[in-house]
């Protein structure tokens, strides 16, 4: 009788991989986050966020607070956005002097970086991290821009902006020290993936109501995220939901579908990798779209997809998804809108960088990066001197780089990433491995995030928001993660 509760309760978790326990504990600390900024004041809020400070020093479930925070960072439902320092209704923000201050989420930041610096432990287990040379050839770089950006002019304004950049790209020092083993990006994962649901969810509330979820909480606020209305060019509804955590889900998903140290179902995972691509399809952002499906086109040439099972699964599972799609007429609505949008693209790729008209990054943006490049030391870029904060665009993101860092700075990038992305097909080509595709397709993420950085900076020396670093961090460990799980074979077949 124990015997036969014990396989039961295994097939459970093999289909439901997920800590009900973990799970339910990290939605209640949501919700608590929700009733304490919106119902409880923000004198309260300061100061119960100030507290889970000294929790996250000295918690080993690092994994835990890092996606606690990277879930209240996405804004789900347009909650836990910005404002200004005065605004009640937003993460709090902390002022040490006047001009001087910090957001829970710097100082979350902040708290691990201490944490990988001075705990001895913590910070000897970075030191075999793979790409360790390459980040700090980069590092070094933005040490450099940082030195000479006053010599080409920088206000204290500059210098507050460098900083907000900075800060964040601390975590590609931390985060590897910190998030260092597969069981702990296995349980990043796992806390994840539901997320996939909830953010579908929370789409099809908005494309009902036309509006966010904020704006039951937030007077004079409809949505911070997303367009619920059709006075946009070509009369498009988007809603934008978690697109950080969908190309997590999306590309850890088909990872582990190809991982045999995980004991996943492939419905779970092909379900969460359906609609993590389903919610991103639905926001309508192009570059986003092209991104994924370039993900799934490289996934199926790495694999080939020999085993017939796996199509069976996923032709299953994408037929339960359609079904889903047409029954419900919000989504076919949305999936019929993101589509149209989403041909825009065949007039750029016939010579209309406009998109007919949609497209504005090419022809207005991208000159006015251009000039202020050629205005600087073209060599080394602006650096993070006013010419860059006055004429950089978070929509174009290897013009940015260029105005950044320069020739020399580009240089540096395009060749590490080609290191970094030709070395599990050089090494796999060296040693035959069980887990020889998983390796290959660990490269998914990092090529999404420079697909996507042809429109939105997701990727450089100034990535937009603290989660992109996150995601970066997570491109690279996935990555490096795959490469220890490919040679640990060897090791146990030498024992």
């Amino acid at each position: 009788m124990h015997h036969s509760q014990n396989i039961i309760n295994q097939k459970l978790k093999a289909i439901f991989p997920i800590n009900l326990i973990e799970l339910a504990e990290l939605l209640f600390y949501l919700f608590l986050a929700f009733s304490i900024i919106y119902y409880a004041g923000a004198g309260l809020s300061r100061l119960v966020f100030l507290i889970v400070l000294p929790v996250v020093w000295y918690s080993k479930r690092d994994n835990f607070w890092l996606v606690f925070f990277f879930i209240l960072m996405e804004m789900p439902g347009g909650l836990f956005s910005g404002g200004e320092k005065d605004d009640p209704f937003r993460l709090p923000i902390y002022t040490l002097i006047s001009g001087i201050s910090f957001t829970i989420q710097e100082l979350f930041i902040i708290t691990l970086l201490v944490k990988a610096l001075f705990f001895s432990k913590i910070r000897k287990l970075g030191s075999d991290f793979l790409f360790k040379r390459e980040l700090k050839i980069l590092g070094n770089y933005l040490l450099l821009l940082l030195f000479i950006s006053p010599l080409m002019g920088m206000s204290f304004d500059s210098m507050s902006q460098a900083f907000k950049i900075v800060l964040p790209l601390t975590l590609l020092y931390s985060l590897p020290r910190i998030i260092n083993t597969e069981e702990k990006i296995i349980g990043f994962l796992k806390l994840l993936f539901p997320f996939a649901f909830f953010t579908l969810g929370l789409q099809v509330f908005e494309l009902m109501h036309g509006q966010q979820v904020i704006s039951m909480v937030k007077p004079g606020v409809t949505a911070v995220q997303g367009v619920f209305s059709t006075t946009e060019s070509g009369g498009w509804i988007r809603a934008i939901e978690m697109g950080h955590a969908m190309l997590i889900t999306f590309t850890g998903s088909l990872w582990l579908l190809v991982s045999k140290r995980q004991n996943f179902s492939r419905y779970y995972l092909m379900l969460v990798n359906i609609l993590s691509f389903l919610v991103v399809f639905m926001s309508g952002t192009r570059s986003w779209i092209i991104a994924f499906a370039a993900g799934y086109f490289i996934f199926i040439f790495i694999t080939g997809i020999r085993s017939s099972a796996i199509y069976i699964k996923f032709v299953i599972v994408m037929l339960i998804v359609f079904f889903l799609i047409n029954i419900i007429p919000t989504i076919h609505n949305q999936v019929l809108n993101a589509l149209s949008r989403v041909k825009t693209v065949e007039t750029v790729v016939q010579g209309d960088i406009t998109g007919g008209g949609t497209i504005s990054r090419y022809d207005a943006k991208a000159p006015g990066v251009m000039r202020a490049f050629w205005s600087s030391s073209v060599i080394f870029g602006a650096g993070f001197s006013d010419l860059f904060f006055d004429y950089s665009n978070g929509h174009i993101g290897y013009h940015n780089i260029l105005l950044n860092a320069g020739i020399t700075g580009l240089l540096i990038f395009f060749l590490i990433i080609a290191e970094i992305l030709s070395y599990p097909f050089r090494l796999s080509g060296k040693f035959r491995g069980h887990n020889k595709t998983a390796f290959k397709v660990s490269v998914i993420p990092l090529i999404i995030l420079l697909i996507i950085n042809t429109g939105t900076q997701t990727i450089g020396y100034t990535p937009l928001g603290i989660n992109r670093v996150i995601l970066i961090f997570y491109a690279l460990f996935l990555i490096e993660l795959s490469r220890k799980i490919y040679f640990d074979q060897f090791r146990l077949a030498a024992n």
